[in-house]
């Protein structure tokens, strides 16, 4: 399997960073300082993205993103999120399958499992699960 269907995408990499999720990772995406408009990252280890910022300075270093692996995303997803909604019910969220990801809102009223979020299949798990991520911070359920 490609290194690149192991790691979130270089987008979704991006708007991990903007959203103030912690750069800290094995694999980095780097983007050339230089070049703005170019769109696509190389993938360099914890490593080399060091070496390479030692190197040849902040300033002039690419600009890095972490790139998360699955496994690394699966440690950040919570297992669960308990939470009240304004008319009292307690739900528990969160649930990541393989190119989907959802979440299934279960009420302690009896009312069973219910989709609550639902997105379109992600080519990547990787990419799904940071999908989740970002839906739950942009939701402040993080």
């Amino acid at each position: 399997m490609k290194l690149e269907n192991q790691v979130v995408s270089l987008e979704l990499a991006k708007k991990m960073k903007k959203l103030w999720f912690k750069q800290d990772s094995l694999w980095y995406w780097g983007c050339p300082r230089w070049n703005k408009e170019q769109d696509n990252g190389h993938l360099y280890l914890r490593e080399e993205m060091l070496e390479c910022i030692t190197h040849h300075g902040e300033e002039f270093a690419p600009i890095y993103y972490s790139a998360y692996t699955v496994a690394e995303l699966g440690v950040m997803l919570p297992v669960r999120i308990d939470y009240k909604k304004p008319n009292g019910t307690i739900c528990k969220a969160v649930y990541c399958e393989d190119k989907h990801f959802l979440l299934i809102e279960e009420c302690e009223s009896g009312e069973g499992f219910r989709v609550w979020h639902c997105d379109k299949r992600e080519n990547t798990e990787a990419n799904a699960r940071a999908k989740m991520l970002i839906w739950l911070k942009e939701n402040n359920y993080l």
